[in-house]
């Protein structure tokens, strides 16, 4: 199964600080990786375009990680000269054991559900009503389902977008499907938690995956 766009957790081994963004490098258990991240801090990117500055400079952005830290990296799979790497990354600093958890769990359901081994007991819980762990796939019409909404609703935005120039907003799905920001915010680190989205500049704007 070939790989465009990835989300992953692991320890920082390294950080390169190149005034306007950081390099980082990232183990995950299963090998390292070198993770792009541009900074949008207005001291950062001037400094960046001086070259007095830019080598005295210590940018605001490579402060927010420190090595041997846990993060959480999303963005697009490239190889130049047989390295892979990951481009216009968003990395997200671990802030409890629990996310990695529950990242792991995600990892197993995805891997489950690509071989064909995960599947739903009609006489489970969901069937009696019980709410279910995972957004389903295959509800994505569910018009009373906030999560089942948006992820609609950014899939019919992402349709045909390139992700490396386009983002559903956060404000643009409140106003569209008329709900409240918090409700949004919620649903959007759902369905980035469950593979379903990413956020791609920031964390307030999304790209749907399988799009």
């Amino acid at each position: 199964m070939e790989l465009h766009h990835v989300c992953f957790v692991g320890v920082i081994r390294n950080i390169i600080d190149e005034a306007n963004g950081i390099k980082v490098t990232v183990e995950d258990g299963t090998g390292q990786i070198d993770a792009k991240r541009w900074s949008q801090d207005p001291e950062d990117i001037a400094a960046s375009q001086d070259e007095e500055l830019k080598k005295h400079h210590t940018s605001n952005l490579a402060q927010q990680f420190q090595i041997g830290t846990y993060v959480k990296v999303f963005g697009a799979l490239r190889e130049f000269g047989g390295d892979r790497k990951i481009q216009f990354a968003l990395v997200k600093n671990i802030e409890s054991f629990n996310e990695i958890i529950a990242h792991h769990l995600e990892v197993i359901k995805c891997y489950a559900t690509a071989t064909g081994r995960f599947i739903t007991s009609k006489a489970g819980a969901e069937k009696q009503g019980a709410p279910s762990l995972f957004v389903k796939d295959t509800d994505s019409n569910d018009t009373g389902n906030p999560l089942q909404r948006i992820l609609a609703f950014c899939r019919q935005q992402c349709a045909d977008k390139d992700p490396n120039h386009f983002a559903v907003p956060v404000p643009l799905i409140m106003q569209t499907l008329n709900l409240d920001e918090t409700t949004v915010v919620d649903c959007c680190h759902t369905l980035t938690e469950q593979g379903f989205i990413y956020p791609t500049r920031n964390e307030r704007e999304f790209f749907a995956m399988n799009a």
